[in-house]
């Protein structure tokens, strides 16, 4: 049987975004390769996190699990939830609310609204 969770998004990405490789190795091998210094943290950090088919969700404070979104596709998502046909060019917090509520995340999210709205 299918698991529902994987086909549930209506979001495909592809990769895992660079600011969380290390957190998707550590969760998908069970290896941090980093010195011990960094291990207790990522072990920490990773908790997070899920890997859900091969695509890196965070648990965010809601409980909800949001997309992570690589890099390359930050704009794309940005432009769509500001300016699109079902959107009404809003303010950069309800921008990154609107793409928290989509069910995407990435750490730079506010600081990139506030840089394209």
């Amino acid at each position: 049987m299918h698991d529902p969770i994987l086909h549930a998004t209506l979001y495909h990405t592809m990769g895992v975004p660079k600011y969380a490789r290390y957190i998707y190795e550590y969760l998908t091998t069970a290896i941090c390769e980093k010195p011990k210094t960094k291990q207790r943290m990522i072990i920490l950090e990773s908790q997070q996190y899920r890997v859900l088919g091969k695509q890196l969700y965070k648990t965010g404070p809601d409980g909800n699990l949001r997309l992570c979104v690589p890099e390359d596709c930050y704009l794309e998502v940005l432009s769509h939830a500001h300016a699109s046909a079902g959107s009404g060019h809003f303010s950069v917090h309800t921008t990154s609310k609107m793409v928290l509520y989509s069910g995407l995340w990435w750490p730079t999210l506010v600081m990139d609204c506030q840089e394209t709205v």
